[in-house]
């Protein structure tokens, strides 16, 4: 037996009944992780099949790879840019398989919105941190709880939820923990 305000100790208050009295203490005495690192959700274009491809699919010379800055991606007159989406279960590093449309810093995704490309929010919210290293984690999942790692030079989907620290592997190595399945 728990009190119901014992619920409250876990961020969203879940009825968590299994949930053993030492987790509840946990999430009640430590911080969370948005106080101790920078967590940001992602882009949504909008419409995929016009702004997201496989990496396969497009012209290699049109292609910005890893290692770009927001900066430099947009001096470089290059369209397509590595695209974080989440994505299944697997660790560590992976699911590199899209790429967004990302030309003139975004202006086909903002025209499509009919947003100014000064406009920083949903759709396109969280922009200072595209194309910066980040641990990413799937917003979606019917498997255990994991995160990988991405280096400078993506930019990450709503469905790929991010966390932007100097310490980011860190992060990810503790996201890879039984502990931090169970938590």
């Amino acid at each position: 037996k728990i009190k119901s305000d014992d619920f409250n100790k876990i961020p969203g208050s879940p009825v968590a009944y299994w949930v053993s009295e030492k987790v509840r203490e946990i999430f009640d005495v430590s911080p969370s992780l948005s106080l101790i690192a920078e967590t940001r959700k992602g882009m949504v274009t909008g419409s995929n099949e016009n702004y997201v491809r496989s990496w396969y699919e497009i012209n290699t010379s049109t292609f910005g790879s890893t290692g770009y800055s927001r900066e430099s991606a947009k001096k470089s007159g290059l369209k397509w840019f590595p695209y974080n989406k989440g994505g299944g279960f697997r660790k560590w590093y992976g699911n590199n398989e899209y790429l967004v449309n990302w030309e003139n810093n975004g202006l086909a995704i903002h025209e499509y919105s009919n947003i100014p490309l000064t406009f920083n929010g949903a759709p396109v919210r969280a922009k200072q941190y595209y194309f910066r290293e980040c641990a990413s984690w799937g917003l979606v999942s019917s498997a255990d709880f994991n995160a990988r790692f991405y280096p400078q030079g993506y930019i990450f989907d709503v469905g790929a939820n991010a966390v932007f620290s100097e310490d980011v592997i860190y992060y990810l190595a503790f996201f890879n923990t039984y502990i931090a399945n169970n938590l």
